[in-house]
């Protein structure tokens, strides 16, 4: 190979030049997730030069970067969800639309350039790919059926005789809020958020001492809802509230099972194992 299209590929490779686009061999394979060499130097010099942290070091990016490859890769895996770059263009488009911080946000695209995959790959597709993983998470009837089972038979015994509800387990009295968030922060994006679900389409519908006739759900929990009245501050209402499986749990049980990590460079991979001792997915490396 000539000298100067070796020099070429180095650069490529191992610097941050925005109009390098990259097909080079990955670094690091998360499941079927993969990361480039070019993804931590494209991420730490957005560190550096869009927020001023010169502090992150590339051994710490590439945790960064093992840790959304990792959500990705359960999305994968348990869901086969995969957001195609249709959509990627379109959150990146939102993003643009959007952003709170367009001054930053500028910075960080002069930093990839011309190198747009390597833009929606690092920066747009973690946007995506957590809130679907935790969605379907909430959604999936078959891990947290336990809950959902015990609820509903909850739920029959009060519907058949509602003065047994104070005799349940778990039985509280609770208090919510009459003003609530108007946004929701998702990987330091604000996106609006519409009026409470539970107010609006639960409690507002029924009359002081009214059980809600079905089981309410959301995204932590299966409840059994009675309206019990309210004041200037708070809406009150009493019943069972059944929380669902945690995900944090639930994900690195699910990683451990079914997800490989492989580091391809050698020094890297003691390198990380040296600086990150106790990390629970360090036990997912391939050896």
């Amino acid at each position: 190979m000539k000298n100067w299209v070796r020099e070429i590929l180095l650069l490529c490779i191992f610097l941050t030049l925005s109009s390098c686009v990259t097909d080079s061999k990955p670094l690091v394979r998360v499941g079927n997730v993969k990361i480039y060499r070019e993804d931590i130097e494209l991420r730490r010099t957005a560190y550096e030069k869009c927020y001023g942290n010169s502090s992150k070091d590339s051994i710490e990016v590439l945790a960064e970067l093992i840790r959304d490859a990792l959500e990705e890769a359960v999305l994968k895996s348990k869901y086969n969800i995969e957001p195609p770059e249709s959509i990627l263009k379109q959150k990146a488009e939102w993003i643009d639309e959007n952003t709170r911080d367009p001054q930053t946000l500028s910075c960080i695209k002069s930093v990839y350039g011309k190198n747009k995959k390597a833009y929606l790959r690092n920066v747009v597709k973690p946007t995506l790919i957590n809130p679907k993983l935790h969605q379907m998470f909430s959604q999936d009837t078959s891990i947290h059926k336990q809950g959902r089972d015990s609820i509903w038979n909850m739920m029959q015994k009060v519907k058949n005789e509602p003065a047994l509800l104070p005799t349940l387990a778990g039985y509280d009295t609770f208090r919510i809020g009459r003003k609530q968030d108007t946004t929701l922060k998702i990987s330091g994006y604000e996106m609006p958020v519409g009026e409470n679900p539970f107010i609006e389409k639960v409690l507002k519908k029924l009359k002081p001492g009214e059980l809600w006739d079905n089981i309410v759900e959301d995204d932590y929990s299966y409840k059994i809802v009675r309206f019990l009245g309210e004041d200037d501050t708070s809406y009150i209402w009493d019943g069972v509230i059944i929380p669902k499986h945690n995900f944090d749990d639930w994900f690195k049980d699910y990683a451990t099972k079914h997800i490989k990590i492989e580091i391809y460079d050698v020094a890297i991979k003691e390198a990380f194992l040296k600086k990150y001792p106790n990390l629970w997915w360090r036990n997912l490396f391939i050896d």
